[in-house]
């Protein structure tokens, strides 16, 4: 006998994609251009299970009192522009307030992601649409009634948030300066969202796309070098940089202005970097990632684009 399969319902008429009220800001890293949207509720009874549907036009991270309740990462994923959003269903139980009368604050971030980012500006459409989110809390109270709280017009919605840029091609730019409070308490003196109607395709299940990290193949540098400058540079050749420093794993990096720090993994990979560092507030730091080292003792005619190292 086959096992059965049980899908959860996806997003209904209850809800609606919701955007900003406000001009879209340039997507040049000169203004906070994530959407923000936030919700706050109190229960009129006590909760004893709810279930969390959402989707974005732009990738998304969605939170329940401040914290993120799946392992999925760049939510809602790649689809056809016009013609298809996955929605993924998360059990969020754990998360919410339940008792009577207690708060629970909703709220999302949402980039340009695969909906209006340099990657799907052509030929698909115009350049400026607008990021959005769409979502349905299903809560079933202990009493066995049911309620749906959905993303409309009673939702908070601003551009902000401390992520000032975010895009598939060049990354993101992060203020750890800004606080991400309202994410906790809400956010009243946001001005309300507005409906967006952009997307007129297909809402399906998102379950067989998940994409998150997998834990177990951790990679550990191999490697940690600091070099500022170059050496044997002429018209032929790029040189190779001065390294100033190693690094033996668990010693404490120190970087300089105008230093750059080589972190080797050893191999390429579709992966994230952790690290924790600390710097006098204002500090810029800027992590690029790269798939190769230069070789070829510095020679133009080997096609790379910098000094060897």
């Amino acid at each position: 006998m086959g096992t059965a399969l049980v899908f959860a319902a996806l997003l209904t008429q209850a809800s609606s994609w919701i955007g900003v009220d406000a001009p879209i800001p340039p997507r040049d890293g000169s203004a906070r251009s994530t959407a923000c949207f936030v919700k706050t509720f109190v229960n009129p009874k006590a909760i004893s299970k709810a279930a969390w549907v959402v989707s974005g036009l732009g990738a998304y991270e969605a939170k329940i009192n401040g914290r993120v309740p799946y392992g999925d990462v760049l939510e809602p994923g790649f689809t056809h522009l016009t013609k298809r959003r996955q929605a993924f269903v998360h059990d969020v139980t754990a998360y919410c307030n339940a008792a009577p009368g207690a708060t629970n604050v909703l709220s999302a971030m949402v980039s340009t992601g695969w909906w209006s980012d340099e990657i799907v500006d052509n030929p698909f459409g115009p350049k400026e649409r607008p990021s959005a989110f769409r979502a349905e809390l299903n809560l079933t109270y202990t009493d066995g009634t049911e309620e749906t709280v959905p993303t409309d017009l009673s939702w908070k919605a601003a551009y902000g948030g401390p992520v000032v840029n975010a895009t598939i091609y060049w990354g993101e730019t992060y203020d750890a300066r800004v606080s991400c409070d309202w994410q906790k308490t809400g956010a009243a003196e946001w001005p309300a969202a507005r409906r967006v109607d952009a997307f007129r395709g297909e809402i399906s299940d998102g379950a067989p796309a998940r994409v998150w990290p997998r834990r177990d193949l951790v990679l550990a540098p191999v490697d940690a070098c600091v070099w500022r400058g170059v050496t044997g540079a002429d018209d032929t050749r790029y040189g190779r940089v001065r390294v100033l420093r190693r690094y033996a794993a668990g010693e404490v990096m120190e970087l300089a202005p105008g230093e750059t720090l080589v972190v080797d993994f050893g191999q390429n990979a579709a992966a994230v970097p952790h690290f924790v560092f600390k710097a006098a507030e204002g500090t810029v730091l800027t992590c690029l990632p790269s798939e190769i080292l230069n070789d070829g003792n510095g020679a133009k005619d080997r096609g790379m684009d910098g000094p060897e190292g």
